[in-house]
């Protein structure tokens, strides 16, 4: 009497559909999680460099410092020495390295440079590593939008509105 052991061709056929299937399902919502992680790590290092500035303003006479000095003071690590190196897939800029315009905060004719102001941006490296470009300026509001860079008056606090991240 001869006996077959192991799986038939049908049998393993179906398994590597249902395998499929399940990864199908599952990638999206993995890559989702990252967004959202990449995101909600970008808020809380703009909170962290904000809280940075006026810190290194304490101790200056209320004069904010640009984002080298910041590095060299010891107030955030040297990850921001380099701005062409994404952190948790986005990339900080401060409001020197924006654009050669200094922006401005609505109804204000202070500009968001040092020592007066100060504008930190996060964009996202990639669609894929975040939906959202995130700032903080000198009001400590984090505000967001699709548009970069988020200005002053552009983007929308975080936290408010349906489509808040």
């Amino acid at each position: 009497m001869r006996h077959n052991s192991g799986f038939s061709l049908v049998e393993l056929l179906i398994v590597l559909m249902v395998i499929m299937i399940v990864t199908a399902i599952a990638v999206p919502a993995l890559l989702q999680a990252r967004r959202s992680a990449n995101e909600s790590a970008a808020l809380g290092t703009l909170r962290t460099m904000a809280s940075a500035q006026v810190t290194f303003a304490a101790r200056n006479n209320q004069q904010y410092g640009p984002l080298g000095e910041l590095v060299k003071g010891g107030y955030i690590d040297d990850r921001f020495s380099d701005l062409t190196r994404a952190i948790n897939g986005y990339l900080f800029y401060d409001s020197n390295s924006v654009g050669s315009v200094p922006p401005q905060i609505e109804g204000s004719a202070l500009p968001l440079t040092p020592p007066n102001g100060f504008a930190f941006s996060a964009q996202p490296q990639s669609p894929n590593q975040g939906r959202y470009n995130f700032a903080i300026f000198a009001d400590g509001v984090l505000r967001y939008g699709n548009q970069f860079p988020v200005g002053a008056g552009a983007g929308r606090p975080v936290g408010q509105g349906a489509t808040a991240p």
